[in-house]
């Protein structure tokens, strides 16, 4: 309810500016989720250790610096609660994160994690 009185409010009161409103609204939703949201929120939901260096470790950065324009050096895996059983990866704001048992589940079978980040890359160049 209170959300509908809000767009209400600002439908009826922005009239000739209503395009500005959206698009500072946008801007401000694109900017959570980019910066703020990786950054300070994520880390309060999971735990984020740096992945190990190796030559798995450098076969995704080769991955990610030749499908993306992504520059980093560091590659984060992620363990959520105790509960999650899933393999995961994910990129959020341009920081690619490997789930722990995503390693444990593909052990020894770098070609399908390899597989799996690119995949993964692949939303994020499409931005979707």
């Amino acid at each position: 309810m209170p959300v509908t009185l809000i767009v209400t409010a600002v439908l009826q009161f922005s009239g000739a500016w209503l395009f500005v409103v959206i698009a500072v609204v946008t801007l401000l939703v694109e900017l959570v989720m980019y910066i703020i949201y990786p950054r300070l929120i994520l880390p309060l939901m999971m735990s984020f250790d740096e992945f190990p260096r190796g030559a798995l470790h450098d076969q995704i950065l080769e991955v990610i610096r030749e499908y993306s324009t992504m520059n980093q050096d560091t590659i984060y895996l992620v363990e959520g609660t105790g509960d999650d059983l899933h393999s995961n990866a994910f990129v959020s704001g341009g920081i690619m994160c490997l789930s722990k048992t995503l390693l444990e589940h593909h052990e020894g079978r770098d070609d399908e994690i390899l597989a799996i980040i690119s995949h993964e890359i692949g939303h994020h160049v499409r931005n979707h």
